[in-house]
């Protein structure tokens, strides 16, 4: 066997044919370099590890309120304090909360994503810094220095990677703080993109306000220990929890939440959210901090609030699973897509090749009957392949690089761990298994023209014309079905996904976004200590605003509708007893706006009225949405009743307003019930928060109003960074990304995927028709008229078509069960999409079979039958 001389003359072949050769290169290049592409995010979200040593230990731990809904909830600090007390399951377990910060930068003001932790938490994540030291556990109690820890991007963004910074001030939310650290690149925790990492202040000795939850907790395992293992101690905890804990000296108050904190800008990650519903862990009503003057409970408290075994459970999870979370299945459909992708262009490449061996089969037949084996005939096709997946891999590694850095740029937080992705040597060892295993597939087709049946046929034929095998005629067209079932699973899934894109899009998320432009600001705590001067910036910062041309109203929030964390406060509700399944005492959102928020957002009001300009120095006074009337208020009108929320020293307010819901936890989520306070009211008699979130409502478009917004903030406070502006629609356009990055994705690759069957099923067809120009001929010249050519040729093609689609709908059908989860206002069987799928694929069917069918029509059966 002569290797090198048989690679040389399949070089020489290809080159003979460059038509073919760039066709099929450019075939296998899409689709190996779709898979490569997809396949590095299914390696860096799926199959890598989390970076930290022995990641397969490290648990997530989150608390759970059942009769509540909260499948997942934040844990309070007296219960992570004494979580870390009882267990031995873990070697050692962590706290953090994410929220976001003002960093004082050398060349400007920057807005970053912070996370208080507890010194623990880097023990149980085993990751050293890159420079300096991580947190000590004084640095974590009360009066302990102020330090902070900067991420790798960080401090190569904002400091030049100075390597003298760690020992230094930096301001961060009006604070100095001591930089004693800088971890290494793509240190995170959770996926949440931390930039700076500050001390979690908790007092050991303090654990009574035992319902403002607000942490999350991460472990590692102790030695020996399994998942399964912690799970059984858990319950143990669990059973003694409640009576290991000693009531308070006031219960209540106890038990009783902390105030709500402010949302972060955008709406979605922040500061950690006031209590889940105190009741839940007791068995009794919730139990409530009664403030002087105020109506007692009806049923007082029975002790302090912990875990238990029914109400208030914690649970446990994996960390990689809980970084991937519900984004697995979105990756793992994509993947799925890409290899159908991918076998459609094998099936094309391995068509071409089984007509280029028809063209060559009597020589097989010739070469055999001299003595050649079957590998020696088959080994030209095989080296063909092999030289034709190679080029096509390589120029599909970098079709997948381009595509991984699009996929980046696009959707950067679309995807977890999108850090991660990147075409590392096990996206490459795939890419070369995927080649070659395109090779192998594509390669074997021209064995069907060395079965003995297909020599002796060739060698009595001699020299004559004669039609094609039919078993070659059948693997032909079994590919051109192949193609067209698999694009038809392919296609009806994107069509599912487009469907739920639109569904989402035309929600009624309770506002008009349109001409809506919005951006955060945050008052460092530091300089903005109270009421007044919070009160005062912000009255200063909307009048400036107002007065810029093309501007119709402005406005202030704590929290960004569509997409934002759950608050889930205990609030008491004036005449209203919560029957023992609920609905419990508890909002699920508390939201303080400023007086023109309702006419800025297009909010309609459905009962009472709008605060007033006057509501700043009259009684306490709030709105409600739609569901909290109908939750707590079902056969009555709320004008008039009162509510008195969580935190201390809070008094009774009376409602005077229900507006229409608004979506605050998601567009595809169900509404909860929302309370409204006044900004003014609140900045002018009790505390206020310095975060919000300001809207625009303005004919200009984001990039006239951007410079103007900024010298606004900055001639306020140069201090202060305007934190994400943009417009209401992109805000929406976010909260719905991970669905429209996968209805985009997955349209692509059906589009992709239709090109390739309809140019199989042309090459098939014009192939077929060349072969059968003899019979053609002979038919016309007996009188058959070219409407019944076209129709001949034409119900071939068709015929093959029928049997891709019922095939692919079957397929579909079985695929799209997977696809649920990933699907709003569309059933995975939906009938319009069926329907239109069909249509489509039919219609590009047709497509391609009318051009050979024509051009089976304009045969010259003189010409035909002088030749022959």
């Amino acid at each position: 066997m002569n290797l090198p001389g048989d690679v040389r003359h399949a070089v020489r072949t290809l080159v003979r044919s460059p038509g073919f050769a760039a066709i099929t290169i450019l075939t296998l290049a899409l689709g190996i370099g779709a898979n490569t592409a997809i396949f590095s995010v299914v390696n860096a979200t799926i199959l890598q590890p989390l970076p930290y040593p022995a990641p397969e230990r490290l648990v997530f731990i989150s608390s759970q309120f059942p009769e509540m809904g909260f499948n997942q909830f934040w844990i309070s600090p007296p219960e992570f304090l004494e979580f870390q007390e009882r267990t031995r399951a873990f070697s050692s377990v962590g706290a953090f909360a994410t929220g976001e910060a003002n960093l004082t930068a050398p060349d400007r003001p920057r807005r970053v994503n912070t996370a208080r932790v507890s010194a623990e938490l880097f023990t149980v994540l085993g990751v050293k810094p890159l420079a300096g030291r991580t947190f000590e556990m004084p640095e974590t109690r009360p009066n302990g220095a102020q330090v902070a820890i900067l991420s790798h991007d960080v401090w190569r963004s904002a400091f030049g990677s100075d390597p003298q910074i760690v020992g230094r001030s930096v301001e961060i939310n009006g604070t100095p703080r001591t930089i004693v650290g800088i971890m290494p690149p793509r240190f995170d925790v959770l996926d949440r993109h931390v930039d700076v990492w500050v001390p979690l202040v908790l007092d050991p000795a303090n654990r009574l306000n035992r319902g403002n939850h607000l942490l999350y907790l991460i472990g590692r395992l102790s030695g020996g220990t399994t998942l399964a293992g912690a799970q059984a101690e858990l319950e143990s905890l669990l059973a003694a929890w409640p009576s290991s804990i000693s009531p308070a000296p006031n219960a209540a108050a106890a038990a009783a939440p902390a105030p709500p904190a402010a949302t972060a800008p955008t709406g979605g990650a922040g500061p950690a959210p006031a209590a889940a519903h105190a009741a839940v862990a007791g068995g009794s009503p919730p139990p409530t901090a009664v403030p002087q003057g105020a109506p007692s409970p009806s049923t007082p408290p029975r002790g302090p609030h912990t875990p238990n075994v029914d109400r208030h459970r914690l649970r446990y999870d994996r960390l990689q699973d809980q970084v991937v979370g519900s984004a697995k299945t979105a990756v793992l459909v994509l993947q799925g897509a890409v290899v159908l992708v991918l076998l459609i262009a094998c099936a094309n490449v391995a068509s071409l090749l089984l007509a280029r061996a028809e063209s060559r089969h009597k020589e097989f037949a010739v070469r055999a009957a001299l003595g050649a084996g079957r590998w020696t005939l088959v080994r030209p096709f095989m080296l063909e392949a092999g030289l034709l997946s190679f080029v096509g891999g390589a120029l599909g590694l970098a079709v997948g690089v381009l595509g991984i850095r699009s996929l980046i740029v696009a959707f950067p937080r679309g995807l977890p761990r999108s850090g991660d992705v990147t075409l590392d040597a096990g996206v490459l060892a795939f890419a070369l298994v995927v080649a070659l295993g395109s090779a192998m597939i594509v390669g074997l087709a021209p064995l069907l023209h060395l079965s003995p049946n297909v020599t002796a046929t060739a060698l009595k034929e001699a020299g004559q014309r004669t039609t094609v095998g039919v078993g070659r005629n059948r693997m032909r067209r079994a590919l051109v079905a192949g193609e067209v079932a698999l694009a038809v699973a392919l296609v009806t899934s994107a069509g599912l996904l487009i469907r739920t894109v639109v569904n989402l899009s035309r929600v009624d998320t309770g506002f008009n976004r349109s001409r809506l432009v919005t951006f955060g600001v945050s008052l460092p705590p530091a300089k903005y200590a109270a009421g007044p001067p919070i009160l005062s910036f912000y009255q200063r910062l909307l009048g400036d605003l107002r007065a810029l041309p093309g501007v119709d109203g402005v406005a202030a929030m704590t929290g960004l509708p569509p997409s934002r964390q759950v608050d889930a406060n205990d609030t008491r509700i004036e005449g209203y007893t919560a029957p023992p399944t609920g609905p419990f005492e508890n909002v699920d959102y508390y939201q303080t706006i400023t007086t023109d928020y309702v006419n800025t957002m297009g909010i309609p009001i459905v009962e009472g009225r709008n605060f007033q300009a006057s509501d700043a120095a009259g009684p306490a006074v709030v709105l409600i949405n739609e569901t909290m009337a109908r939750t707590f208020f079902r056969n009555v009108s709320p004008i008039g009743r009162r509510v008195h929320p969580s935190g201390p020293n809070t008094p009774w307010y009376t409602i005077v307003g229900v507006l229409k819901d608004v979506k605050q936890g998601g567009v595809d989520q169900k509404t909860g019930t929302e309370l409204y306070f006044n900004f003014e009211q609140q900045a002018t008699n009790r505390a206020a928060s310095g975060t919000m979130n300001v809207t625009v409502r303005s004919s200009a478009s984001v990039d006239r109003l951007a410079a103007p917004i900024r010298r606004a903030v900055a001639g306020l406070d140069p201090t202060l960074p305007v934190v994400r502006l943009r417009s209401m629609d992109d805000v929406f356009d976010e909260a719905i990304g991970r669905s429209r990055l996968l209805a985009d994705l997955l349209g692509v690759f059906s589009a992709l995927a239709l090109t390739l069957a309809a140019i199989g099923t042309y090459g098939v067809l014009s192939y077929m028709v060349t072969e059968r120009q003899r019979e053609i001929g002979i038919r016309m010249a007996l009188g058959a008229g070219r409407s019944v050519v076209l129709r001949m040729v034409l119900s071939q093609g068709f015929a093959l078509t029928l049997v891709g689609l019922a095939a692919g709908l079957a397929l579909a059908l079985t695929m799209n069960r997977l696809l649920t989860t990933l699907l709003f206002g569309v059933a995975p069987t939906d009938p319009v999409t069926i329907a239109a799928v069909v249509t489509l694929i039919a219609g590009v069917s047709m497509v391609g079979c009318y051009l050979p069918a024509r051009r089976a029509t304009r045969v010259d059966p003189m010409i035909v039958l002088r030749d022959d």
